[in-house]
């Protein structure tokens, strides 16, 4: 049951727009150290952006107090294909630092950088609480592409990548566009069917909605 929990953060007009701005933005390398692992299956780094400044925050288990937040340098993200519910893919984001990091909202992201809107979250799947993975572990998004039935199969198009921007504590983006590989090389989405879920400690609470 999700009660007892804080309100969600809420993105501010200039965070939105920030978030806007960066998805409309060429990604590219940035101007921090280290370099973004984004695979399928193992494939080679396509990318590098600057990280967020590190800032301590109260997490659970023998990592309290020395979390910090999630930086593209921090984690390897992967989109994978999955069995079950068919119309899912999920976003991997795993922890390869050596301290337990946060990630806050949703991944902003769109299919294919010739689209301009982002894929609206799941507002139901919002955990209320801030997602700490630890060193090692993985955090989930899960991203519908197609309808269950069939409804909104007008509205189709092939994707060749997805287009992800990290946020941070306040809503805004902390990196540019990423452009992560599709598995397969592409995935016929339905834009009207489209979804992503706030980030999940669980693969299956990512994939329940």
């Amino acid at each position: 049951m999700r009660t007892n929990r804080p309100a969600p953060v809420l993105l501010t007009a200039s965070a939105a727009l920030a978030l806007a701005l960066a998805l409309t933005a060429c990604g590219g390398s940035g101007s921090g150290s280290g370099s973004v692992s984004v695979a399928e299956s193992g494939a080679a780094p396509t990318s590098a952006a600057p990280s967020a400044s590190a800032s301590s925050s109260p997490s659970a288990g023998k990592n309290a107090g020395r979390a910090v937040d999630c930086t593209v340098a921090r984690l390897t993200l992967v989109v994978k294909r999955v069995s079950s519910p068919v119309n899912h893919i999920v976003i991997e984001a795993v922890n390869k630092g050596s301290r337990a990091c946060r990630l806050y909202e949703f991944p902003y992201m769109r299919f294919t950088a010739d689209r301009e809107e982002p894929v609206e979250p799941v507002e139901e799947s919002n955990p209320q609480t801030i997602v700490t993975i630890a060193p090692g572990a993985t955090a989930y998004a899960g991203v519908t592409i197609a309808s269950a039935d069939g409804s909104a199969a007008g509205s189709g198009h092939k994707a060749t990548t997805l287009g992800l921007v990290l946020t941070g504590a306040g809503g805004g983006a902390v990196t540019d566009e990423l452009h992560l590989p599709l598995p397969g090389g592409s995935l016929y989405v339905e834009d009207n069917a489209a979804r992503v879920t706030y980030w999940e400690n669980s693969l299956a609470e990512a994939l329940t909605w």
